[in-house]
């Protein structure tokens, strides 16, 4: 992915951060070359006997080690159209891992389900899941890779802006391990 400025020049906060041994100083992504950043992610493929397929992703190899030794073989020889009764077996089948990462890996699978069942019934799956309720849905951009730096965030902005977004979703760099010093720099990211 190539990308004008740092993809990840500072990585998000995260609750650990409060312990000061396990913050970083920056994100986890390899650098490959100039402006280019290496990305791990996964894509999960349910296939049919009948060819119909659902894929649904991307996730994290934790979440793909939970999918092939927890909940694999819930799928296989059972009816992939029988959506809640899957999700219900997986959840069950996950007496200690009901939340995080177990339940990403159920939401993955959930979501592969959904796809293959809007595929198989020719659907998209907003109507099989009871139709529109509203005409349209606002629209947002999200600045995950853009800088946090001030200057460069209203430059962002003023670009979302001159597009035809009414809103953005940025991601704070501080937290409440960052002090009052931490809060005032998002304020002044927010102010700009």
């Amino acid at each position: 992915m190539e990308h004008e400025e740092p993809f990840w020049e500072e990585r998000l906060v995260r609750p650990i951060d409060i312990y000061p041994e396990h913050r970083s100083a920056g994100g986890d992504k390899k650098k490959t070359g100039p402006g280019l950043y290496s990305m791990d992610s996964r894509f999960l493929e349910i296939q049919t006997d009948d060819g119909v397929t659902g894929i649904s992703g991307p996730f994290s190899k934790i979440e793909a080690f939970i999918i092939d030794t927890q909940l694999r073989e819930l799928l296989i020889g059972n009816d992939p159209l029988a959506i809640e009764l899957i999700w219900d077996q997986m959840y069950r089948s996950s007496i200690h891992g009901r939340k995080g990462e177990t339940m990403m890996a159920i939401s993955v699978v959930d979501c592969g389900l959904w796809d293959l069942k809007g595929k198989a019934f020719q659907q998209p799956v907003f109507r099989l899941l009871g139709g529109p309720t509203r005409d349209s849905i606002p629209a947002y951009a999200s600045c995950l890779q853009y800088s946090v730096e001030p200057k460069k965030a209203n430059e962002r902005v003023r670009e979302i802006i001159s597009q035809g977004y009414k809103a953005s979703k940025w991601f704070f760099r501080h937290g409440p391990a960052s002090g009052i010093e931490g809060v005032n720099t998002n304020i002044e990211l927010v102010e700009a």
